[in-house]
């Protein structure tokens, strides 16, 4: 498999796994939003926005813009302040922009 086939290949794959994690975090988010667990709903949704902002970020970093990077990667991070993913993304774009 050539080196550019390779690359789409797994670039589509991180795209299908990225969607699916988004289905599945909206699919429970209306399931407790159904149920009137609206806390665990909330929790599901900003799990969406986080996600989105993430893969947002990275995609205007890899194109070198880094101002729309950063605060794509401050909501991402703003979304999910525990997880030590978008806190070491953000790092890195503070340190590359």
């Amino acid at each position: 498999m050539s080196g550019t086939l390779l690359s789409l290949f797994l670039g589509l794959s991180v795209f299908q796994s990225s969607s699916d994690s988004i289905r599945r975090h909206y699919e429970a988010a209306e399931a407790h939003r159904k149920a009137n667990n609206l806390k665990e709903a909330r929790s599901e949704f900003q799990a969406i926005l986080a996600e989105a902002y993430d893969k947002l970020g990275k995609i205007y970093i890899a194109r070198k813009s880094y101002k729309e990077g950063i605060a794509a990667l401050e909501q991402a991070a703003r979304y999910a302040p525990d997880s030590v993913e978008a806190s070491l993304e953000l790092s890195i774009a503070y340190f590359d922009g």
